[in-house]
């Protein structure tokens, strides 16, 4: 069968995979699981030697290794192909091929079931069936099982996330059970990828991802207003876990103060910490917490691993996945910044509800723009649920959550580090961060910049004839109904325009305009700066009431 596959983000019923070493347990642990969850259990050796007609060791003698895993490799890619909730433990080297474990990462749930060398070496003492150990009885069997676990450690570390199998399987079953019913997605990545999770347990799931990370210290970054809502649980419950913070590092919310002065004072109070290259970062808060503190983690000892636990719904949405991190300066917003992605992304929805109606409203503006630029039935969705969307109803946002950031994934997986279409995402940005920078960083929430950015960018592209004529009124009309400016004052309108020559997209004394030419479709227009500031300006002016800021 053709690899790799289709990807299927967030899907719910998705097959779960136990990976890791022989004597993990893969195989006691999965049934027992299964049986937990009520849905089927497989072996994938058993699979392999039913349609073979012969037991693995003896594929191995027969036709060697090779020939073994193709057949693996086929039995795997019949289980990714069907769209089925059931647990299928895998073989110790199923994925070590890559192109076989991206397609296991797109199409399932990769759960590895980490196990130390010593418990490995107990459990398979006396074990004569593994071809690629031979008799585990002597001296050489546990050598070949310590090069085999260096030669696939990398492989090893690549999964969705990690239980720790040295326990009992009746308690591996139960962390396999607790975490059955999330939602998860990969995001390939130069520096190794990392996955995204939608829980209900925001807290749980930080602690298994820094349980991943085997970090040496955990330092939990967040702003003042999100420390005693929501940072200091999540804390709590990875201390009940076993994995505490070391540290906290707390600053004063709001974009006025994600600058370089921020940063260096979080810089300083982590060196006291005593953290050291393995130290990992847990930030939990908005786009401003992941922006500082991604950059924080880009910049400490060039590069340390960091957790994003975003707590608001443009975080969610747009922020907390692709690896952007940067800080602000007086005039130009992200300015100062570096591409450097969390190890891994824990979405909670509910962290969204206790944003201010204004907050929450400013994020779904990140929805819109990426319904636009890459999912015409997100659009759809949004239009038809626009009230409940406004209202923060749980299970619009669980789905407009879960369709952007398929989105985001998707074009990041393709445009790491924004070399083409990664640039779309920028709909509303040109003038949105003018118009931000214009009002200070205080008066005027990012969201509300893009929702007014977007429609000037419509408006520019149907007068061009680049957009298709009457979706800067659709958009006008559903950002309208979810309580979002769609016009702005014509003094900040003036003030805007000196400084749409500092968008990151401008190529000399031109600038590339994000618009799009229908829903789903997004393009550019590269205008003169000149022309490109006044015509966003112009078409940003509204005569009628002007929105609340």
């Amino acid at each position: 069968m053709a690899m790799p596959l289709p990807g299927r983000p967030f899907a719910t019923d998705a097959p779960l995979l136990l990976w890791g070493p022989s004597g993990a347990g893969k195989s006691t642990v999965g049934r027992l699981a299964a049986a937990s969850l009520r849905v089927p259990f497989d072996d994938l050796d058993d699979l392999v030697e039913r349609r073979a007609g012969a037991p693995v060791a003896a594929i191995f003698d027969r036709d060697g290794e090779a020939a073994f895993r193709l057949r693996e490799r086929d039995e795997l890619a019949r289980i990714l192909a069907e769209p089925r909730r059931r647990i299928v433990a895998l073989g110790g080297g199923t994925l070590v091929d890559p192109d076989l474990r991206a397609c296991a990462l797109a199409r399932a749930v990769v759960i590895g079931l980490r196990t130390p060398l010593e418990t490995l070496a107990t459990r398979l003492r006396g074990d004569t069936t593994r071809p690629l150990l031979g008799n585990f009885t002597t001296e050489a069997g546990r050598a070949r099982l310590e090069a085999l676990l260096s030669a696939r450690s990398e492989a090893y570390a690549t999964a969705h996330l990690h239980i720790d199998a040295s326990r009992g399987p009746e308690a591996v079953a139960s962390d396999v059970a607790r975490v059955a019913g999330d939602r998860y997605a990969y995001v390939p990545s130069r520096g190794g990828g990392y996955p995204v999770r939608l829980t209900r347990d925001a807290g749980a799931g930080a602690a298994d991802a820094a349980f991943a990370l085997d970090a040496t210290k955990r330092i939990l970054v967040t702003d003042d207003r999100v420390a005693p809502i929501w940072a200091d649980a999540v804390a709590a419950t990875m201390a009940m876990w076993s994995l505490p913070v070391a540290g906290r590092l707390v600053f004063a919310q709001g974009e006025q103060h994600k600058r370089l002065a921020t940063l260096e004072t979080l810089a300083d109070e982590l060196s006291l910490l005593g953290a050291d290259r393995r130290a990992a970062l847990v930030c939990v808060g908005g786009g401003v917490v992941s922006d500082l503190g991604g950059l924080l983690a880009a910049l400490f000892y060039r590069g340390i691993p960091w957790i994003s636990v975003p707590t608001t719904l443009l975080s969610m949405v747009d922020a907390a996945v692709g690896g952007k991190t940067a800080v602000d300066l007086a005039r130009v917003k992200n300015a100062i910044g570096a591409f450097h992605p969390p190890r891994a992304v824990v979405v909670d929805t509910a962290h969204a509800r206790t944003e201010t109606a204004r907050q929450m409203r400013a994020g779904l503006a990140e929805a819109v723009k990426t319904a636009l630029v890459g999912d015409p039935d997100l659009l759809d969705l949004m239009e038809r649920e626009a009230e409940g969307a406004r209202d923060g109803e749980p299970a619009v946002l669980d789905e407009i959550v879960a369709r952007s950031l398929a989105v985001k994934i998707g074009v990041v997986t393709r445009d790491e580090h924004e070399t083409g279409e990664r640039a779309h995402l920028n709909l509303g940005h040109t003038l949105g961060h003018a118009l931000e920078a214009a009002a200070g960083f205080e008066t005027l929430l990012h969201g509300e910049g893009v929702a007014i950015g977007m429609c000037a960018a419509l408006a520019v592209g149907e007068a061009r004839g680049v957009t298709e004529r009457g979706l800067s009124d659709r958009v006008r009309s559903l950002l309208d109904r979810l309580g979002l400016p769609t016009r702005a004052p014509r003094d900040l309108c003036g003030r805007a325009v000196g400084l749409v020559g500092a968008d990151k997209k401008r190529l000399g004394r031109e600038v590339v305009v994000v618009a799009v030419a229908r829903p789903g479709v997004p393009t550019t227009m590269r205008l003169p700066l000149e022309e490109a500031a006044s015509s966003l300006a112009e078409a940003a002016i509204g005569e009628e009431t002007p929105p609340v800021f």
